[in-house]
């Protein structure tokens, strides 16, 4: 959101620029960030489909405990992705309890970005995570485009046989 911010501070700095000189530099400074723009649309496009998100869970949970959970976006391609939109679902299939998380990552070419995801206080039961949907944005912010979906992963949250 900064990044969009501050590129339309520029983009109507070098609007006001000509308005007031009239200077073909302005014009050229004005092309140059719609250019830009342009082209971090067309990356991402292209990076979007290269992208794949998985999905990291404990075997068993312990009701009334912290479940760490790892949210990974992983890129294939040689371009850096630097805002990933993941929307992570929770479902509790015994009591029907849902949860929906959204998260924003990056990613350097060729690696993975990863966010840690924590499960505050759980019920006993089996809980899903599914990824609902996941978007590649431009370098701005501006466009994003979806990438293809993760796997779904389950696992037990059992009581505490302790207390």
């Amino acid at each position: 959101m900064t990044a969009l911010l501050v590129w339309l501070a520029c983009l109507a700095c070098a609007a006001l620029w000509y308005v007031l000189t009239g200077a073909a530099a302005a014009l050229a400074v004005g092309a140059a960030l719609a250019v830009t723009a342009l082209c971090g649309i067309v990356l991402a496009l292209l990076a979007c489909r290269r992208v794949t998100v998985t999905l990291d869970a404990p075997q068993t949970g312990v009701a009334h405990h912290a479940c760490p959970l790892t949210v990974r976006v992983e890129n294939a391609s040689a371009l850096p992705l630097p805002f990933v939109r993941v929307w992570l679902r929770t479902e509790n299939l015994l009591t029907g309890q849902t949860a929906t998380a959204a998260l924003a990552l990056s990613a350097p070419p060729k690696r993975s970005g990863e966010s840690a995801v924590t499960l505050d206080d759980p019920l006993c039961g089996v809980y899903r995570l599914s990824v609902e949907k996941t978007r590649v944005c431009d370098l701005l912010g501006l466009v994003g485009f979806s990438a293809p979906p993760a796997e779904r992963r389950e696992f037990p949250v059992e009581p505490d046989l302790m207390e």
